[in-house]
């Protein structure tokens, strides 16, 4: 088996959390990132077999979120 980084470092965030995206309504599954960058929560959308970053996911203002969590 060979790794490879889906999730590059960033030395400005903190990864706080993911949380795998699938279901028969997506077209493939999705990964979504919580990192805390200067006390402020991101979420990041990223094809879960790539890594590729599709997109940020906005958020209503400036705040943290806690945790991610999945359910079946």
């Amino acid at each position: 088996m060979r790794w490879h980084t889906l999730l590059p470092e960033d030395p400005q965030a903190v990864l706080a959390s993911i949380a795998i995206l699938d279901g028969p309504q997506l077209e493939r599954p999705l990964l979504l990132a919580l990192r805390s960058r200067h006390a402020v929560s991101e979420l990041a959308l990223h094809d879960l077999a790539t890594g590729e970053l599709l997109g940020a996911v906005p958020a209503p203002g400036l705040g943290t979120v806690t945790e991610l969590s999945e359910q079946a």
